[in-house]
């Protein structure tokens, strides 16, 4: 599909509303058209507006209107790039300024994860020692049970000689009851 190009009308009408409105800006605003094109209605438009085109005009004259011109849009894109450089240096010294910040975040989420790194440690060294405990205590379980069912076995024989050390007295009390009754034999 064909490309409609830039009218001398269209460059026109902007540069009646604003003369001093660059190639540049005539293309940005019509979205379309060569820059060549669009500087070749400017300057016809320059050259009406000034007066100045006749067919006897001679080239000192135009090469003048074109140098002119030249330096006008030199000017502006200087002014445009000035402008530019400024919003980029801007823009330059918030980016340093949310580099530092960032690497202060880092810096700080280092620490931190140093910090977590030691305390992982310390719990990873106090878990062994509470394994190493855990492991013991079945046998120290073992070893009390032992012990306990010992004194159990002492006990039940402390019990059982208790209850014939208690029988035994009790037969010797009746005996001495039993002695006491009975009339002591003569001589």
């Amino acid at each position: 599909m064909a490309r409609t190009g830039v009218t001398y009308e269209q460059v026109k009408a902007l540069l009646d509303q604003d003369p001093d409105i660059s190639t540049t800006e005539i293309r940005d605003r019509l979205k379309t058209g060569s820059l060549g094109t669009i500087t070749i209605h400017r300057r016809k438009w320059l050259e009406e507006a000034r007066g100045q085109l006749k067919d006897d005009l001679d080239w000192p004259k135009r090469i003048r209107i074109i140098a002119e011109e030249v330096q006008e849009q030199t000017k502006k894109q200087r002014e445009v790039l000035t402008a530019e450089i400024e919003l980029l240096r801007s823009d330059a010294s918030q980016l340093a300024k949310e580099n530092e910040s960032l690497s202060d975040r880092i810096e700080e989420a280092e620490a931190e994860a140093d910090r977590s790194q030691r305390e992982a440690e310390v719990a990873r060294r106090e878990l062994a020692r509470a394994e190493v405990r855990l492991e013991e205590y079945p046998k120290r379980i073992s070893t009390l049970e032992e012990e306990l069912a010992a004194e159990r076995d002492r006990g039940k024989t402390w019990e059982i000689r208790t209850a014939v050390l208690e029988a035994s007295v009790e037969r010797l009390e009746r005996e001495v009851v039993d002695l006491r009754k009975s009339p002591e034999p003569s001589a």
